[in-house]
């Protein structure tokens, strides 16, 4: 709820005793500086009537001035289906009851399911009269929200008996104080509840998309165990050619300490034997790489070039093999971590990084949907989930969020075969749309349903109209 504009709307029928109880409430609020929102005040010329009553459905407060003509009229009953499908009826809604209104007894709201299941039938029979029922788009809309309306009216004024809604002599007498009073302590709890999250300046709670954890290991245990062995060499003297034994003279270190540039002079004898680099080019090229890795080359602190043959005495001293390594096996090389390898693939640049996920808002918007499979009441049980796919597409920028043909998912919320009865019955309900990335949001549109004698059934290729796709926002990660 946003605390410099609360959304407070008021639901209620054209004409009679509630237009002055709307004017009576809308003077007192204005005066509380508490704007309130209806329809012949803020519905302007040319705009949605469907639309507002769905925002209407979704708003903070809803003021609702129940009347007689309020329960037997469809627009009514439609802003009521939108209040309850958008949940916490019971902490939005501030009904006022007129005196005509009887709702207190079970006989009385029953009169209410057969008032509009007669008019289900009469619609119903219409329809059946038609040689074709091609083009009956908007019509079977209506009949739905007919059927609708039937199956939920008696849950509907159940929750509105059960509230305290106090005498509607009371409210005008007291100008209203009451309602005004109830409708400040539930806007000071919601700033309440907000209060944290704004102290701290976080920004509103976004939509997550839940990635596969993975964990990259780093590879301790191979550094730590080369720390260990270079350390343990160095303490036992160990010099970097295996087999030789080689010292600096006090006169050859302090020549190179002193920056010197002469080295000693060779021998006669050092010119004709072979030097190492000589001997390792003999050696094969494996051998060669094998000790290279196993005799790295020392350098004095100075990095001036020291020649590293070896004394005359020990030239005959052949160099011991060099010790190959084991091969790994095919079965330890295929056991080696995954992530290693795909880090360092990523290193190489052999793969381009990752898309980088996008914190975007999707607006509020209409969709028309179509079933994607035909369902019957005689195959179907309550809970199986229904396929539609998405006729429009949903563009955020220059962003494609939703693409024509997304997945849409639905539920059979009642199945009642007609080969047990007479009369078959068959209803669904919408649920949520996914996006191009995998993500799901949620949709809202009345229960789809219809009940008659025989089987039940909704023909692929069955065309929604006006589902709402509901303000998300989320992390959206897009095509690669």
């Amino acid at each position: 709820m946003s605390q410099a504009h609360p959304r407070i709307y008021i639901s209620h029928a054209w004409g009679g005793e509630s237009e002055d109880i709307v004017q009576g409430v809308v003077r007192v609020f204005d005066r509380a500086g508490l704007p309130v929102i209806y329809d012949k005040k803020d519905l302007g010329y040319r705009q949605s009537i469907q639309e507002f009553m769905v925002n209407l459905g979704q708003a903070d407060i809803i003021i609702i001035v129940v009347s007689n003509k309020y329960l037997h009229s469809e627009y009514c009953m439609f802003e009521l289906l939108q209040i309850y499908d958008n949940n916490r009826v019971l902490d939005r809604i501030f009904p006022i009851v007129l005196e005509e209104v009887d709702i207190a007894k079970s006989t009385q709201r029953l009169e209410l399911v057969k008032y509009w299941e007669q008019e289900t039938k009469q619609l119903e029979q219409k329809i059946r009269e038609l040689e074709s029922i091609t083009y009956i788009e908007g019509i079977s809309e209506d009949l739905n929200l007919y059927q609708t309306i039937r199956n939920r009216i008696a849950r509907l004024t159940a929750i509105l008996k059960d509230i305290n809604t106090l005498n509607i002599q009371l409210h005008q007498e007291s100008d209203y104080t009451d309602l005004l009073a109830a409708v400040r302590q539930k806007l000071a709890a919601s700033r309440e509840s907000a209060a944290p999250s704004s102290s701290t300046g976080q920004p509103p709670p976004i939509y997550h998309r839940e990635e596969p954890s993975r964990k990259r290991r780093f590879p301790w245990p191979w550094i730590l165990t080369a720390v260990i062995g270079i350390l343990a060499l160095s303490l036992s003297g160990w010099w970097p050619f295996a087999g030789e034994e080689h010292s600096d003279s006090p006169a050859e270190l302090a020549q190179m300490d002193s920056g010197s540039e002469h080295l000693p002079e060779e021998t006669a004898e050092d010119q004709g034997a072979p030097t190492r680099t000589q001997e390792m080019a003999r050696n094969t090229p494996e051998q060669v790489g094998n000790t290279a890795l196993e005799q790295p080359v020392r350098t004095t602190p100075s990095q001036k070039k020291v020649d590293f043959s070896p004394p005359p005495a020990e030239q005959k001293k052949e160099v011991p093999p060099p010790v190959k390594k084991p091969v790994p096996s095919p079965e330890k090389t295929s056991a080696m971590p995954v992530e290693e390898s795909a880090t360092s693939d990523l290193q190489s640049g052999n793969e381009s990084p990752p898309p980088r996920a996008l914190d975007i808002t999707i607006p509020r918007q209409m969709i028309r949907v179509v079933l994607a499979t035909t369902i019957s009441s005689d195959r179907s049980r309550t809970g199986d989930e229904v396929q539609l796919t998405s006729l429009d597409e949903v563009q955020v920028g220059p962003h494609q969020v939703i693409r024509p043909g997304a997945m849409i998912r639905a539920e059979v919320t009642r199945a009642e075969s007609s080969l047990n009865k007479v009369k078959g019955a068959l209803a669904f309900r919408i649920k949520d749309v996914q996006t191009t990335d995998g993500q799901w949001l949620d949709l809202s549109y009345p229960e789809y349903s219809d009940s008659r004698r025989g089987e039940v059934v909704f023909p692929k290729g069955t065309e929604l109209a006006n589902v709402v796709l509901k303000e998300a926002r989320i992390l959206w990660t897009p095509d690669q």
